[in-house]
């Protein structure tokens, strides 16, 4: 089996997720760059669902530092791994 880790890629599509007018701004404002940089490079948006659009990386971040339970919002497996990670950091 090769390893194609050093060939190139010719992905030309970058799928980006928003959840608040905020997003949709600063995400317009990236994509219409990147277009403008390269005029193949095209944006897929995805909104996400109302009841996860309150959840944010910043938020789960906040709630594992602060030894309470992000169960509810992402996988055991991954609230783990954050905690491994969040604890080297203090």
């Amino acid at each position: 089996m090769e390893n194609n880790k050093n060939v190139p890629k010719k992905i030309k599509t970058i799928l980006r997720g928003m959840r608040t007018v905020q997003d949709f701004e600063y995400e317009l404002q990236m994509a219409t760059s990147n277009n403008k940089l390269d005029s193949s490079i095209e944006t897929i948006f995805m909104v996400a669902d109302a009841n996860f659009a309150h959840i944010s990386s910043s938020l789960i971040k906040d709630i594992i530092k602060l030894g309470g339970s992000a169960k509810e919002f992402i996988p055991g497996a991954v609230e783990s791994e954050l905690k491994k990670i969040l604890g080297k950091r203090k």
